[in-house]
């Protein structure tokens, strides 16, 4: 966090530092970090900032559609893909050789390169999928069936 660092800015760093791979949203930093005198409000503010800093990252959203972010922790993420559970919120790296075979068949496929860093597949992790206390959000299972790939003409 490069800016002007505020108490409020330097509690969000602090917390920020202890979630590693793991998503959240501004509304929950905002209610785990009440207690420290952090506002929603110094929360979205400093997303946007540490966002265009690079060092967070969009991850796609919520069930309830609300923006999820993730610490980027770039001695740790290298070239590769990221998975994102959609239940816990744990983000796990795929391998080199994977997120490598991976890209070069979206590439083969549809001629698109894709920027492994910025990239997270969003889905429900195996431990979750294990777990029958929590409902899988139906958006999340269906999303991918719902786009249909570009047809060759």
């Amino acid at each position: 966090m490069r800016a002007y660092r505020t108490k409020q800015r330097q509690v969000l760093a602090e917390w920020l530092q202890s979630r590693v791979d793991r998503a959240f949203s501004a509304r929950e930093a905002a209610e785990e970090l009440t207690g420290a005198g952090v506002s929603l409000s110094a929360v979205y503010r400093n997303l946007a900032v540490l966002e265009k800093e690079g060092q967070l990252r969009r991850v796609g959203a919520g069930a309830d559609g609300s923006a999820r972010y993730e610490f980027s922790d770039r001695e740790r993420c290298g070239a590769h893909l990221h998975l994102s559970c959609g239940r816990c919120g744990r983000t796990f790296h795929v391998d080199e050789q994977t997120t490598g075979a991976v890209c070069r068949a979206v590439a083969a496929a549809a001629g698109f390169v894709v920027d492994e860093l910025g990239t997270s597949i969003q889905g429900i992790c195996a431990d979750c999928r294990r777990s029958p206390a929590k409902a899988i959000p139906h958006r999340h299972l269906h999303a991918a069936k719902r786009r249909s790939p570009p047809q060759k003409k």
